[in-house]
C-alpha cells in the first residue's frame, strides 16, 4: 500500500492497464514495484545485472558473497535473497535452470510506460540522480531492459 509507485500509477491507469496485458512488460512493471519497496531487491537485481552483463549464470552462493559487502554476512542475508528472487522468477524476470542458478529472461519491452515505471523504480532508489544522468544508462540496474 505504500509503495511510492502506486501515484504514478493511478495518475496513468489507462496506460498501465495497456502494458500489463503484455507479459514482457508485466515482468518490467512488477520488477519495478518490487524495487521501488524494498532497497534489499534493488540492491540485489543491480549486482545480477553486473553479472549478467559478463556472464550466462548467477548462483546463489555469488549473489550472497557479494550481497553481504552490503548487508554483512549473517543468517537473514540468504533468507532475504531466497525471498526476493521467486518474486524475480515468478515475474518473469528470470529463470531458474537448476538450484541455486539463476539466468535472465530476454524481454523486449513494447509499452512506453513499462519503460518509465522501470526508471522510476532506479529513482526511487537514487533520489540524488535525474533523468539527464539516466539516458543511455550504463547502470547494471538497466540490463534487464
Amino acid at each position: 500500500m505504500r509503495n511510492p509507485l502506486f501515484q504514478y500509477i493511478q495518475e496513468h491507469k489507462q496506460e498501465y492497464f495497456t502494458a500489463i496485458k503484455y507479459k514482457r512488460d508485466r515482468a518490467i512493471i512488477f520488477t519495478a514495484l518490487i524495487n521501488a519497496t524494498y532497497n534489499f531487491g534493488y540492491d540485489a537485481l543491480t549486482i545480477l545485472g553486473k553479472f549478467f552483463h559478463v556472464q550466462e549464470e548467477v548462483s546463489s552462493q555469488l549473489m550472497i558473497n557479494r550481497m553481504s559487502s552490503i548487508y554483512a554476512s549473517n543468517r537473514s542475508l540468504p533468507n532475504g535473497l531466497y525471498c526476493i528472487m521467486p518474486m524475480y522468477i515468478e515475474a518473469g524476470l528470470l529463470n531458474r535452470p537448476k538450484t541455486g542458478v539463476y539466468t535472465k529472461i530476454d524481454i523486449q519491452v513494447i509499452t512506453p510506460f513499462a519503460r518509465e515505471l522501470y526508471k522510476k523504480s532506479f529513482f526511487i532508489n537514487n533520489p540524488m540522480l535525474n533523468d539527464k544522468d539516466c539516458e543511455n544508462s550504463e547502470h547494471p540496474y538497466f540490463e534487464f531492459l
